[in-house]
């Protein structure tokens, strides 16, 4: 290293001037401090002077009093915040805003002016229903120049949570050159158009339940008594739906439990079409949030993980025998996120890394934290018993991520999908072509309209089918059930479609999709014909559970009412987190595919027993005492007859003996029979299918199965 020698008293000498110089200045700042304070008391606003380079670094702001009114509202405006526009550059402003309560439902609104007194509104107000805001400005692609400041006020619409104390808040601005990945997505379209009716016979579907026997636990649901006893699947929030084709058998993950069902089609003596078995794993134990399940169907390897309050590391386990036996695994990678994971599987992508084991196909592990709403994602090479670190899959500078994303999912080719509610202000899939390594963005739109994010952040899903098109499903604007298709993994999209003008549906809860051979895929969801807010305690909407079809690629598309004889859920569907009454179903749902190519949903009958299916029904809505049952039991709607996901299959159960329906009933009500003759008479036989959800024609079916005496859930 080499050596340098100064002289001391040079240095002192050579300082002394500067010395001098920051004395004077220092006396100078102390002696208008008096001036300064007096000037801002005199104004309202809370200045923040900025001089943002390109790209530039996020700048911090903060309130610790935003106004509980609407915009326009009294909160001090956020900035100034100066941008100085070179040709050519800073395409955009990205504004982030949160609530320090996740309860607090704000506003963000971008201003332009010279003084916070001239300032007029340019963007905004952005409202996605949560307590965390993005805002985006890109006029043009090019910002004006000047003075830009930010205002926070309280929602319009705070929905059934009320807003408390303190009303703080934490925000940053950011310009920058670049664009998001894919340009700027078109405009977002409330109305997407209906999709073309399939000609072919309706899908009809069977509805099974679980027994509800009483069954001995690691650790009942709330995690407070150890080897305890529950009532199986009645706290089955938020399900998993998966399906191991080596051995036939559904599995049902929620909460602390791992269902495993097998059906008989036969009509057994006993009455009973499905059973069910509890086979938790070890790692189901203690307080449980998220949990979530996967069965890679073709090798028959099925994992149920959960979170334990807000600790990042998912708890997971995963058997090869349906539950015999569990094998405990790391759970995910390193700097895994704290909320809302997901796990899938699927072929490697080309080319396929070295394998330390002889399970070759990869696994994956997403999860979301308020820091990376866009998701972590890391992926194992060993089957699931290590991951490898959790990479972040959308760079907030680049594209801006919000809301919940939905199930991770692999095609065949190996391409990786993760569906997340917005980005950009658009629906979006975030997508790896390279097993993991590096993720791109990819808005869904047809080239004219994007998606519409879900206003209540709900979770969009996506599916692959054999070819490897791929199939995504948003609750757009949440009114209606869109879907499109790609057949470039995401670079462009077509048939962009609603499946639920079809019914009358005004709003929509918790979409769900699988695929099976190429140009056949299944969509589900919940949807209402009563319109207004399905948030507010006072929503009278009666709910069923819809099961889109399609055979020829997306271009047209046939939907079922599957649960046409009762309500799923009365009332409201919380969809927003907390704690909520209307928010026994939680977050989402699932379905998948058997290895026949038979649909099967596993969701939540949130109106289980009879005061609140037989409750009667006027004007679609619910009379006063007869509300919902907020009941949360585990239920599969499996695909009972009409053409099959896979194999160019078609095929109708065994149709048993009125007395053997009767008596299947009678034990514990979880049957449910959707594909009577009028599902299968075509397009004839669709006003009545239509008229299902008319209060006539409820009130006369239920009449006559009471007089028949086989009530039918």
């Amino acid at each position: 290293m080499k050596s340098i020698t100064h002289s001391t008293s040079a240095r002192v000498l050579a300082c002394l001037p500067f010395f001098l110089l920051s004395m004077f200045l220092l006396l100078l700042a102390i002696a208008d401090l008096p001036a300064k304070s007096r000037a801002r008391r005199a104004s309202a606003q809370r200045i923040t002077s900025v001089s943002p380079s390109v790209p530039s670094v996020p700048i911090l702001f903060s309130g610790t009093d935003y106004d509980q009114h609407a915009f326009p509202c009294s909160t001090p405006l956020n900035g100034p915040f100066p941008v100085n526009v070179p040709v050519g550059t800073q395409q955009r402003i990205v504004v982030q805003v949160s609530a320090t309560l996740p309860n607090n439902d704000l506003t963000v609104t971008l201003l332009f002016g010279p003084t916070a007194g001239t300032a007029v509104a340019v963007s905004g107000p952005e409202d996605g229903g949560t307590s965390s805001e993005l805002l985006l400005y890109a006029p043009g692609g090019l910002l004006p120049s000047g003075n830009y400041w930010v205002q926070v006020c309280e929602t319009p619409n705070p929905g059934a949570v009320p807003q408390t104390a303190p009303f703080s808040y934490n925000g940053t601005f950011t310009t920058d050159d670049t664009g998001p990945v894919g340009g700027t997505p078109p405009p977002k379209t409330f109305n997407v158009p209906p999709a073309p009716l399939d000609n072919g016979a309706k899908i009809g579907f069977e509805n099974f339940a679980a027994p509800g026997v009483l069954i001995r636990v690691k650790t009942t649901e709330g995690g407070q008594q150890p080897n305890g006893v529950e009532y199986m699947g009645r706290n089955a929030g938020e399900p998993s739906m998966s399906n191991n084709w080596l051995s036939d058998t559904a599995v049902y993950h929620s909460g602390l439990e791992t269902l495993f069902v097998k059906f008989d089609d036969g009509c057994p003596a006993s009455g009973l079409s499905s059973t069910w078995v509890n086979r938790a794993a070890p790692t189901q134990v203690a307080v449980d949030s998220d949990p979530i399940g996967f069965t890679d169907s073709a090798l028959g390897r099925t994992f149920t993980g959960e979170l334990t309050l807000l600790t990042p590391t998912c708890k997971m386990s995963f058997t090869d025998d349906d539950g015999v036996t569990w094998i405990p695994t790391q759970g995910s990678g390193l700097a895994a996120g704290v909320d809302h994971e997901t796990v899938g599987g699927g072929p490697y992508h080309a080319p396929i890394p070295s394998l330390p084991t002889p399970y070759n196909h990869a696994v994956y592990y997403c999860s979301q934290d308020t820091q990376n709403n866009s998701g972590l994602c890391s992926r194992s090479d060993d089957g699931g018993l290590t991951y490898g670190p959790s990479l972040v899959v959308a760079a907030p500078t680049t594209n801006v991520c919000v809301g919940l994303h939905g199930h991770v999912k692999v095609s065949p080719d190996g391409t990786v999908y993760l569906p997340i509610n917005t980005c950009d202000g658009a629906g979006s899939v975030v997508v790896s072509e390279d097993n993991g390594i590096t993720w791109t963005v990819r808005h869904v739109n047809n080239g004219v309209v994007s998606t519409a994010p879900s206003a209540s952040f709900q979770a969009p899903a996506v599916a692959t089918d054999a070819s490897n098109r791929v199939y995504f499903v948003i609750a757009n604007n949440d009114t209606q059930t869109a879907v499109a298709t790609s057949i470039d993994h995401g670079a462009t999209w077509q048939n962009l479609f609603n499946v639920s003008d079809i019914y009358g549906l005004k709003n929509i809860r918790y979409p769900a999709a699988i695929a099976g051979e190429a140009g056949r895929a299944a969509l589900a969801f919940y949807g209402t014909i009563t319109p207004g807010d399905a948030l507010q305690p006072d929503f009278k909407g009666i709910w069923h559970l819809y099961i889109a079809n399609t055979f020829d690629g997306g271009l047209t598309w046939t939907t079922t009412d599957a649960t046409p004889n009762a309500p799923m859920q009365r009332g409201c569907i919380w969809a927003k987190g907390g704690a909520n009454i209307c928010r026994n179903l939680l977050d989402f749902f699932d379905m998948t595919i058997d290895k026949l190519g038979r649909i099967q949903v596993g969701y939540v009958n949130g109106c289980e027993g009879g005061p609140c299916v037989q409750a009667p029904i006027v004007s679609g809505e619910t009379p006063a005492g007869q509300g919902n049952g907020y009941t949360g039991a585990a239920t599969i709607a499996r695909q009972s007859s009409g053409r099959r996901s896979a194999f160019n299959a078609s095929a109708r159960r065994k149709r048993c003996s009125l007395a053997m329906v009767r008596s299947r009933h009678g034990w514990i009500n979880d049957q449910q029979l959707s594909d009577s003759p009028r599902h299968r008479a075509g397009e004839r036989d669709l006003v009545e299918h239509r008229l299902r959800n008319t209060d006539r024609w409820n009130l006369r079916r239920h009449a006559r199965d009471q007089r028949h005496g086989d009530v039918l859930l």
